[in-house]
């Protein structure tokens, strides 16, 4: 009884995304490449948003803590070639490198466009 309820979850976990796919149930406008795959609960007046490093954003220091966020915001995770990295102030970051940002919903933060991405600095 046991091998058959692991085959039948083996076969339910890989079959089921395909399937939600095929009858148009997947939101294709939801990028987890933007949010890394975390949603959050509208109750919260919070929301997520991604910056991708330039060496602009670099310049004051490599690290984290160099890094001025405004506040209310603090990086969740840092993905750096497809892997995620756990965030601490000593972290060395590199151009290329996508921070997770969580923040507190209110006025627009200036550096950042209207669908939450990094402006190119000037």
């Amino acid at each position: 009884m046991f091998f058959v309820t692991l085959l039948s979850l083996i076969l339910q976990g890989t079959t089921v995304i395909a399937a939600a796919k095929r009858l148009h149930l997947v939101d294709e406008s939801a990028s987890a490449e933007d949010d890394f795959g975390v949603e959050l609960a509208e109750e919260h007046p919070t929301s997520l948003q991604t910056l991708t490093l330039t060496p602009a954003h670099l310049e004051k220091g490599n690290t984290l803590g160099s890094i001025s966020l405004p506040e209310g915001e603090l990086v969740m995770m840092i993905r750096r070639h497809g892997r995620y990295i756990v965030p601490n102030g000593r972290k060395r970051l590199f151009p290329g490198d996508v921070l997770l940002i969580i923040k507190e919903d209110g006025p627009s933060v200036p550096g950042y466009d209207s669908e939450r991405h990094c402006v190119e600095a000037d």
